[in-house]
């Protein structure tokens, strides 16, 4: 990316480190002009969003190992979430014909999951401010009634 904040002066490196089961593990160096923490942290994050951006743009996500299911799991298998810690996968032969529509189709679950977590996010976010207006009415109906309560306490006591 040309980010302005990035030195010129200095290297941009972006190479890949290793490939594992379920990942890719990229390598990104650059130096940044500024020196405060701030500052760094903001180019930081836009860097980070500018490598997601193309990433989606590509079709593809970070890794999460909460998302993986075991090999051959489907995109309803929940229960067989495996840990993260997983053999290095060799490159040392391209991919033949057989594997790709195995990656194709891994890669379209893997899409679908996405949606499907997107799509539940929404729904618990339309839950919550259901809630929370819920909430507010009963709040709303309680003090009403606690006033009537003492308008009529107070009727009784004359």
């Amino acid at each position: 990316t040309n980010h302005k904040a990035l030195s010129t002066e200095m290297h941009r490196i972006v190479r890949l480190r290793k490939i594992d089961r379920y990942a890719a593990m990229i390598w990104l160096s650059c130096y940044t002009t500024g020196i405060n923490l701030k500052e760094y942290v903001d180019v930081r994050e836009d860097i980070l969003l500018s490598v997601k951006n193309i990433m989606f743009k590509h079709g593809t996500t970070f890794a999460s190992s909460l998302e993986r299911t075991g090999v051959g799991g489907g995109a309803d298998d929940t229960t067989s979430l495996q840990p993260a810690v997983s053999a290095p996968m060799t490159l040392q032969q391209p991919l033949d014909a057989s594997q790709k529509p195995a990656l194709a189709s891994e890669l379209q679950r893997l899409k679908q999951l996405q949606e499907t977590l997107w799509e539940r996010e929404r729904e618990l976010r339309s839950s919550e401010q259901s809630l929370a207006a819920q909430r507010a009415s009963l709040l709303e109906d309680q003090t009403r009634l606690q006033e009537q309560r003492l308008i009529a306490e107070t009727e009784d006591a004359n």
